[in-house]
This record gives structure tokens, sequence and C-alpha cells, in this order.
């Protein structure tokens, strides 16, 4: 499992540089979040977002469609609070 912190509200962050193949990534605001994260693409926000996450909410995106694998360079997140955390597994393309 990988963390995010954002370290100034309403300024994203990259989950990885790196192009990385996907098939399928799931995320958890930490639960000591004092404010919504908000996960999605590189013009994502609290006002342009993909999905509004809570503390502790757990959600999974299927991110490789017709066979075409996602990039987990593609995501990002965004939040209401500074130093507020989000975790995240990414099941990788050629992963079970």
């Amino acid at each position: 499992m990988a963390t995010i912190t954002v370290s100034s509200a309403g300024t994203r962050v990259r989950f990885i540089a790196a192009d990385t193949a996907i098939k399928r990534i799931y995320v958890m605001p930490d639960f000591s979040n004092t404010g919504s994260v908000y996960v999605g693409g590189s013009d994502v926000a609290s006002s342009v977002m993909g999905r509004r996450m809570l503390p502790g909410n757990f959600d999974s995106f299927i991110v490789d469609y017709e066979e075409q694998a996602g990039n987990l360079s593609d995501w990002y997140a965004d939040a209401e609070t500074s130093g507020n955390k989000l975790h995240y597994i990414a099941v990788l393309v050629g992963d079970g």
C-alpha cells in the first residue's frame, strides 16, 4: 500500500510520476483526515472532482477498458484540508 499526502489543500498531488500500467486501483482516505479527499485526473479539485471521499471511505476503480491498461500516473488527489492522506493499492498489469 502506498500513501499520498496533500501538503497544501487545493494543490493536487500525482499518485506516481512514472508511467505504470494498471488494471484496478483501490483508494481510501486516512481515518484521521479532517476533510474530504478528491480523486481523479489532472484537473481534480473540489469543484472538478472525479470522486469525493470522506475519511475512512473505501472505493475501487476499474481502469483497464477494452483491454487497454490504465496508467497510474494519470491519477491525482486533492484535499479540503492540508496534510490529508490517501492510501492506495494499484493492481498492475500482469498481477493476478
